[in-house]
């Protein structure tokens, strides 16, 4: 299949049970962000709220990966403390180097220098 397009996605798959060494702990929870989810602009500088503490990147990808169910947001993260290049499982989600790309749930990203914080909700952290 073809991989999914740079916004919100239907594709919905099972979940492979090594999702979690690609995504942190909170993977397999079953929150979803659908209801309160809002399209963010591909491209925005943004900061993430992870297990590794807050993290600073630019937003490369939103939508629902093959990975895991709810919406999902792609960082391409401005340091080499991520865990990925862009891709899980054999999918390309959006490219960037080894080690600077992250999957968070869509509730863990703010849009960075926007009027009133801007991007998702506030919400506990998610992983990597």
């Amino acid at each position: 299949p073809s991989p999914p397009s740079a916004h919100a996605s239907t594709v919905t798959t099972s979940r492979p049970a090594s999702a979690a060494s690609f995504l942190g702990s909170d993977a397999g929870t079953a929150a979803s962000d659908d209801a309160e989810a809002v399209e963010l602009p591909l491209g925005a500088r943004v900061r993430c709220t992870t297990q590794a503490g807050q993290l600073e990147g630019t937003l490369r990808y939103q939508g629902h990966p093959l990975f895991a169910s709810g919406v999902w947001c792609g960082v391409e993260l401005d340091d080499p403390c991520g865990k990925n290049d862009g891709s899980v499982n054999n999918e390309r989600y959006f490219n960037c180097e080894p080690n600077h790309g992250i999957f968070v749930r869509y509730s863990s990203v703010h849009v960075l220098g926007s009027a009133g914080g801007g991007g998702a909700p506030s919400a506990a952290a998610a992983g990597p």
